[in-house]
């Protein structure tokens, strides 16, 4: 398969803090194509090597996608937007935290009782990053507990817009 544009703005990102207890999974989606859109993409990726290189101290889940809305909003052009799935992840814990910011469903599949499985759909909850609108509605949200055998599905529409070698 190859991606239906040569150059796109869909990104995928796994950060693990230096605590060694926390990460972020998030599946990215720049609005636009070509290369508007990959400058994008290297905003987030900037965001999460900066991040590296400081102390972030306690802000995790709904303080932190302020703090990549804000980001997003000051280095991305007013027309432009950023879709996302973000998953916050605190093994010590034992839960994980999710935000769909006008991204593509996010698929969760918990095991049930009696072996099978209860899937869930998390539809877009939140406005996209880098339009500035995200700060009064962040704490919106799905929190669960980490047990064997959960799954989650992230994916862009670059999945869905994918074409085989011969165009279909």
């Amino acid at each position: 398969n190859r991606m239906a544009n040569e150059v796109g703005g869909d990104f995928f990102k796994d950060f693990g803090f230096s605590d060694g207890d926390r990460y972020i999974i998030g599946c990215f989606d720049v609005s636009g194509k070509n290369v508007a859109a990959s400058l994008s993409t290297i905003a987030i990726g900037s965001f999460f090597t900066a991040l590296k290189h400081f102390d972030p101290g306690n802000t995790f889940g709904e303080e932190l996608t302020v703090l990549i809305d804000k980001y997003i909003q000051d280095l991305t052009p007013n027309e432009m937007f950023i879709t996302a799935a973000l998953c916050y992840v605190d093994t010590k814990k034992q839960n994980i935290f999710i935000q769909n910011c006008g991204h593509t469903p996010i698929y969760i599949f918990v095991p049930g009782e009696n072996n099978k499985v209860v899937g869930k759909t998390m539809n877009p909850n939140l406005p996209p990053l880098g339009m500035g609108i995200l700060e009064s509605e962040a704490a919106s949200g799905y929190k669960f507990p980490i047990e064997k055998g959960l799954r989650i599905v992230l994916y862009t529409d670059g999945l869905t817009d994918m074409v085989t070698p011969d165009g279909v």
